[in-house]
């Protein structure tokens, strides 16, 4: 395939449901075990009275992946899928033990420019930020409520880092079709399409009834066109 400018549109139809063999004529039941009944009429609500309350995602997120030839979209632009996976060979070799700190309290992230890759942050310790001259370091307020935090395998601790950087590292090559589910819609059982694409970093971009994502028009793209969807997410 080769193609030059234009748009591909991905349109999108889903039904959520508690069978692994969803049917028509089945209908979707609680998996509460202390809970029995059908739960087809479930509505997505906040109020803390419903089961799953607190528990319900605001959108129905599913994690796609389309590439063409060493192009792969990421909800923004089409980057190298090759250029990609060189910079998570390097994360993976900086980082392991990924986590997550739910202790709440103020907790902040800290980072110097990458040795390697002029366009990335190196997360370390306080302690490495402090000592760097680098007019570029940065640092910044972590979720307070769920703080990510890597294990450096150079300093031989955790460090804490940003949510757009834990976002790269899992969903970089990949982006996301969503629907945003409104408090009045059935959860089970009922039919919906998706309203925007979204990109890694979880911003929404423009989308009408399909998913239109624009090809490069500074270059030809060629190669074998791949296109993949998981379960939805919570994000």
């Amino acid at each position: 395939m080769i193609l030059d400018g234009g748009y591909l549109i991905i349109n999108l139809k889903y039904k959520l449901s508690t069978e692994k063999k969803a049917h028509s004529i089945v209908a979707s039941k609680y998996d509460s075990f202390g809970t029995f009944g059908y739960c087809t009429d479930l509505t997505w609500d906040s109020n803390t009275d419903h089961i799953g309350a607190g528990q319900w995602p605001c959108d129905t997120m599913f994690v796609a992946k389309l590439t063409i030839g060493d192009w792969c979209y990421n909800g923004e632009d089409w980057i190298s899928l090759t250029a990609y996976r060189q910079k998570q060979t390097h994360w993976n070799t900086l980082y392991s033990g990924y986590g997550w700190d739910g202790s709440g309290g103020e907790k902040y992230w800290y980072a110097i420019p990458d040795s390697q890759f002029a366009d990335e942050l190196e997360y370390v310790p306080k302690s490495v930020y402090d000592a760097s001259n680098s007019a570029f370091k940065q640092t910044g307020l972590c979720p307070t409520a769920n703080a990510t935090k890597f294990y450096h395998n150079i300093y031989n601790e955790f460090v804490y880092v940003s949510k757009d950087f834990r976002r790269k590292m899992l969903y970089g090559d990949m982006f996301f079709l969503v629907h945003q589910n409104k408090t009045t819609e059935k959860i089970y059982d009922t039919e919906y399409s998706q309203t925007n694409s979204v990109s890694y970093l979880f911003n929404i971009v423009d989308a009408t009834s399909g998913a239109a994502i624009p090809c490069k028009t500074d270059m030809s793209m060629y190669g074998q066109l791949s296109f993949e969807i998981s379960e939805p997410i919570n994000s």
